[in-house]
């Protein structure tokens, strides 16, 4: 299977990833397989949805925005990976 991803970042020796989905319905292998095969430390999807949750230990699945119309997965991303 070939893994694919909408963004990866590089932080202090470490790959991280978002992905990108245009529908609420996550295709349940493609986001661990993403994880395993690009070597990624935590995997971020986005989607246009409103809740925030945990697939497992180093993926989680965030809505577009927060309530308050900010970006969320780029504060998520800046908190996770302590940035300025």
């Amino acid at each position: 299977m070939r893994s694919e991803l909408d963004l990866l970042l590089f932080h202090k020796g470490k790959r991280y990833g978002m992905e990108i989905k245009f529908n609420e319905r996550l295709k349940s292998p493609a986001p661990a397989t993403a994880l395993h095969d690009l070597e990624l430390s935590y995997l971020w999807v986005i989607y246009p949805g409103d809740k925030t949750y945990q697939v497992e230990k180093r993926i989680s699945v965030l809505p577009l925005q927060k309530n308050n119309g900010s970006c969320l997965p780029v504060t998520v991303a800046r908190n996770h990976l302590k940035c300025d």
